[in-house]
């Protein structure tokens, strides 16, 4: 378990569950990919634990900060997130037409 980027105690209980070393057969990777939980308050205000799956989540961010003008070098260091990976998701969002060469979303990106 480790901390999200940005985590202050008063968010309460925020965590990453990211997993270390992976004892499964390849076909069940996939079921292993990092996860943030959080313990929120429904509209009841009964306690309920949430989840998500932080690549999903962690792609959608680097295209608005490169959207925001940040450098694939800036959002490295800002962020801790592999300038390689950056750029993976960087390309793949121009050759899907999610955003243009100079980093600003398209209308199918917002």
């Amino acid at each position: 378990m480790k901390a999200p980027h940005g985590y202050v105690p008063e968010n309460g209980a925020r965590f990453i569950l990211k997993f270390s070393k992976n004892r499964v057969d390849t076909q069940n990777l996939n079921l292993l990919s990092d996860q943030e939980f959080k313990l929120t308050l429904d509209e009841n205000k009964n306690h309920i634990w949430t989840y998500g799956n932080i690549k999903a989540k962690t792609k959608d961010e680097i295209l608005i900060l490169l959207d925001q003008g940040l450098s694939q070098a800036e959002i490295e260091n800002t962020y801790g997130i592999d300038k390689g990976y950056i750029s993976r998701i960087r390309n793949k969002a121009i050759k899907d037409g999610v955003l243009s060469q100079k980093n600003k979303l398209m209308q199918s990106g917002l």
